[in-house]
């Protein structure tokens, strides 16, 4: 190796190149507990400095190749910028605030993400959480809800599908030629280990042999088993816009842009949205939360205060509800009084209840828009929030 560093240096007097020694470092990569002792290396007279990782093109690389120091300084440096947007969370509408994370944040996160998608899984969760962390800001969530209930109410997958889902797309483009050289090349192994008699894999490309883990989830290995559990048909899309989009409704969480509209009331969004996640200030799920011992309604004798008795049976809030459900029929039946459409049967009142807090598939979006507004109108003038921790 210094014999190599010799001829470096030959080579840049001769071209009058010099190098920056501070600046140049070196790492030795190795998977062994006990390190083999290598003699210094020598640049212009000069001992290099040997370092366990280095950032190369924005990816930090360890000399034990793991991604756990790359992660930690990724999660760092994007929590940074979700501490930041949370004094606005109470004062920007939620698709603005989403429009932040995916604009300054979320591509802090995934970059570079098709390489280093064979972290560890205590990495993914690092950078899940980070994730959540902003779910928590663009919805006013509760520090408890579900991690599924909050990306089921904002349409997010997890940040892991997202990386999966990217080398799929890469992987397509390898398969149609569509791909630079330098990709294609690394899959000519695997190509040439196809199956050429007529099996019901043919279409499959042979998977290479991996003795470490580190190889094993690399992206020539890695993304060869998952592009061999995908359907036939959706690896032979014929193009790569209709592989993304059959790729999303297969893989993806399906966003109802309902829930981002801005009605003019951040908080009456925000309250909206945590009885959708099944987490609000209502004694049912608190309780079912284990935060308090009970479920009783603190403004009647009910014990047990849940979404159909806040909205549908509460007498503290009788003339509310009598303009709401009056609200409610000028949209979804224009001319037929607010008594008729009261519901009273189980299946009446849980179609109710949906129409509130999801809008109607019958409905146009003006409606729903309405709809929502409606409710979130009731939620803060009814006041059983108000002294909510936020």
């Amino acid at each position: 190796m210094n014999l190599d560093l010799r001829k470096l240096e030959a080579w840049s007097l001769q071209w009058r190149l010099h190098f920056n020694i501070p600046k140049t470092v070196y790492s030795v990569i190795s998977k062994r507990v006990n390190r083999q002792v290598h003699p210094d290396l020598i640049l212009n007279n000069n001992v290099l400095e040997e370092v366990s990782s280095h950032k190369q093109l924005g990816l930090i690389i360890s000399n034990n190749l793991k991604w756990d120091e790359h992660v930690r300084t990724v999660c760092i440096k994007a929590m940074q910028r979700v501490n930041a947007l949370k004094p606005l969370q109470c004062k920007l509408p939620r698709s603005t605030l989403e429009q932040i994370y995916f604009s300054f944040i979320r591509p802090i996160l995934e970059y570079g993400s098709v390489v280093f998608d064979g972290l560890s899984q205590g990495g993914s969760d690092q950078l899940e959480r980070v994730q959540r962390e902003a779910a928590i800001v663009c919805t006013g969530a509760y520090r408890h809800t579900s991690h599924e209930a909050l990306l089921k109410e904002l349409g997010w997958d997890l940040l892991s599908v997202r990386r999966n889902n990217a080398k799929l797309k890469i992987m397509y483009k390898i398969q149609n030629n569509t791909a630079p050289n330098y990709l294609t090349d690394l899959f000519i192994p695997s190509l040439n280990r196809r199956r050429h008699y007529n099996l019901r894999n043919n279409d499959d490309i042979g998977e290479l042999p991996t003795r470490l883990s580190c190889y094993k989830n690399s992206f020539v290995p890695s993304v060869i088993k998952s592009w061999n559990t995908l359907p036939i048909d959706l690896r032979r899309s014929p193009s790569l816009d209709s592989f993304s989009s059959k790729l999303k409704d297969i893989y993806c969480c399906k966003r109802n842009k309902l829930f981002s509209v801005s009605t003019g009331s951040v908080k009456g969004s925000r309250l909206l949205a945590r009885l959708r996640m099944g987490l609000s200030g209502l004694n049912s799920h608190r309780n079912s939360y284990n935060f308090i011992d009970h479920s009783r309604c603190p403004n009647c004798n009910s014990q047990n205060e849940d979404i159909n008795h806040y909205f549908l049976s509460c007498p503290k809030y009788a003339a509310l509800r009598t303009e709401l459900f009056q609200d409610i029929a000028s949209v979804i039946s224009p001319g037929v009084h607010h008594s008729l459409i009261i519901p009273t049967s189980k299946n009446e009142k849980q179609d109710f209840l949906n129409i509130l807090l999801y809008g109607s598939e019958n409905e146009t979006n003006e409606n729903n828009i309405l709809i929502i507004k409606f409710v979130e109108n009731y939620l803060l003038h009814s006041k059983r929030f108000d002294f909510q921790p936020s």
